[in-house]
């Protein structure tokens, strides 16, 4: 008669353990394309994020042409401003960001910008403005 009882007590545990915990399942936004980005400035970005206790925001890219690349990673003034969509500020210019001169196809880099004040959430989305192009509703992680 007490495995019965401890049977129903370890379903029921299991049950209560089941629905308590988080959907899993859930997705992330999906990152946004731009044909114009790509074409224009040679790279495809792949992920925005929040680091260093909120103080950097890490864009990452992977590199498509590198002739067109070139121009953008080897110039700080031609790297996208990093507007957050809610408030429509753009975060002050990049920090810490290797100047690139010799980009590799395919290879992923990365442009770290000063998130003072924690202005950029997890969560926010953002649009990366150049020039000539955009890629707005950017989530970032």
């Amino acid at each position: 008669m007490r495995w019965p009882a401890v049977a129903a007590l370890a379903v029921a545990a299991g049950l209560v353990v089941l629905f308590a915990l988080p959907d899993r399942t859930e997705r992330r936004a999906e990152m946004p394309a731009s044909h114009e980005v790509e074409q224009q400035y040679g790279v495809r970005f792949t992920m925005v994020g929040v680091t260093a206790d909120h103080g950097l925001l890490d864009v990452r890219f992977i590199v498509l042409d590198p002739d067109r690349a070139t121009d953008m990673l080897s110039d700080p003034a031609r790297l996208p401003d990093v507007v957050v969509e809610s408030k429509g500020k753009a975060l002050p210019s990049p920090a810490l960001t290797p100047m690139i001169h010799d980009p590799v196809a395919g290879r992923t880099y990365y442009v770290l910008y000063r998130n003072s004040g924690g202005v950029v959430r997890v969560g926010d989305t953002v649009t990366l403005a150049f020039d000539q192009a955009s890629l707005r509703h950017v989530p970032v992680l």
